[in-house]
């Protein structure tokens, strides 16, 4: 029993021993510990998302390209959109085109929905659109992910006056039938949940 106890003693003296030790040591470390300079996280090279690509046109014979855009759409600053001037010469006219947008970065994202193509000029409320990601239109493609080092394909499609039902009098107002166009697609950083469950392109 004398025994046992004194083991004991022993075994609680050792503990608050060490326990001092390593306080001692701790308290040390720090007041003479010190860390300096600075780190950087490169977010231009981890988020890069862009278009990298556009192919070649097919269109009506009446649709030209302003001269600027050199026979086909151009990818615009910072390779975030895509733009090009066209002139319609004859209702029921169109162009198409393919796109290649690419995840160049290390973060995935996600496509957001939205208008896609907007246009600017005295006839731009007389186009539509169809733009489509294989042989689904987009926004049914909202929410998908587009991983680091993938590409997805566009394919953009511009009707002017695509059922005929403007009046000759009315396609004599739109005198040139040019529109400026712009392509954007929104993407948002994509959370490792969204990732994980989400449908990859």
């Amino acid at each position: 029993m004398e025994k046992d106890r004194k083991f004991r003693a022993l075994a609680i003296a050792a503990i608050c021993v060490a326990i001092v030790g390593v306080s001692v040591a701790y308290a040390a470390l720090t007041a003479s510990l010190t860390i300096s300079g600075t780190a950087t996280v490169s977010t231009a090279d981890a988020w890069k998302i862009q278009w990298t690509a556009v192919g070649e046109p097919t269109k009506s014979a009446a649709v030209s390209f302003g001269d600027a855009d050199a026979g086909k759409p151009k990818i615009g600053s910072g390779n975030q959109n895509i733009t090009w001037t066209a002139t319609f010469g004859a209702p029921k006219t169109n162009l198409t085109f393919t796109a290649t947008f690419t995840n160049s970065g290390t973060i995935p994202a996600k496509l957001e929905p939205g208008t896609y193509v907007n246009a600017t000029g005295d006839a731009s409320s007389n186009f539509e659109y169809a733009v489509k990601i294989g042989a689904d239109d987009i926004a049914s493609k909202s929410g998908n992910i587009l991983q680091p080092g993938k590409s997805v394909t566009v394919t953009v499609t511009v009707d002017f006056d695509k059922t005929g039902t403007l009046t000759d009098e009315q396609l004599e107002e739109l005198n040139t039938k040019t529109a400026t166009f712009t392509l954007n697609l929104p993407w948002t950083q994509a959370t490792d949940t969204e990732v994980e469950s989400g449908t990859k392109f």
